[in-house]
């Protein structure tokens, strides 16, 4: 009988590897040695007939706060200590785009917390393949702060994670009609790089990825 339910409801899984540094060091090491770990299990996913597109892969990182930091300073904005960063994906039609934005935004400030830069992320489309091209969506990071810059310790790590995620899912309900938008992540955390790729085209879609600061 447990045979036969096990083969009933078995379920194959997607591949999964995790890489840390035992003394909570951040390391570039540890990005390129995630990178060729990501890559051997390209045998996991699916790959399209364009032999390029992949049914998706990607990266989850301990927020690299210097390196966003820095980031912020040379586009002429400076952030508080416990930011924030949303990955989010979204519509390449202007209206859409800005409308999704703007309740995002709303959702912020009903919590609490206000959007401070929006980065547009950097791409290189020559990674994707010809079906991934179809749906590429516009990539972007929202940096997220405590509204009010005279108390951002009321948003302790805790707090800011509750406060992420209530404006998440609100933001998701009101946007269901829109299959464009996704949030990647949206944490003060973590931080996600991922699509439909095959994972040895991840780190050239991503140029962050590559970069040593990060």
């Amino acid at each position: 009988m447990f045979e036969a339910d096990y083969k009933k409801n078995y379920k194959d899984s997607c591949g999964f590897g995790l890489i840390t540094n035992l003394d909570n060091q951040a390391s570039h090491w540890l990005v390129k040695t995630a990178i060729e770990s990501l890559a051997r299990l390209s045998h996991r996913g699916a790959i399209s007939a364009d032999g390029k597109s992949g049914d998706g892969c990607g990266l989850l990182f301990k927020l690299p706060k210097e390196f966003f930091t820095q980031l912020a300073s040379q586009a002429g904005f400076s952030l508080q200590s416990n930011f924030a960063v949303a990955s989010v994906f979204l519509s390449q039609d202007p209206k859409k785009y800005s409308h999704a934005l703007d309740v995002f935004e709303r959702e912020l400030n009903a919590v609490g917390l206000k959007k401070t830069w929006v980065r547009q992320v950097p791409i290189n489309q020559s990674a994707c393949g010809l079906d991934a091209l179809k749906t590429l969506p516009q990539i972007i990071q929202v940096f997220i702060e405590a509204q009010s810059s005279s108390a951002p310790n009321d948003f302790d790590e805790q707090v800011m994670e509750r406060s992420l995620y209530v404006a998440r899912r609100k933001t998701e309900l009101a946007l269901l009609e829109d299959s464009d938008f996704y949030f990647s992540s949206c944490s003060s955390r973590l931080i996600s790089y991922k699509g439909m790729l095959l994972p040895n085209y991840l780190q050239q879609f991503y140029p962050d990825l590559v970069d040593e600061r990060f």
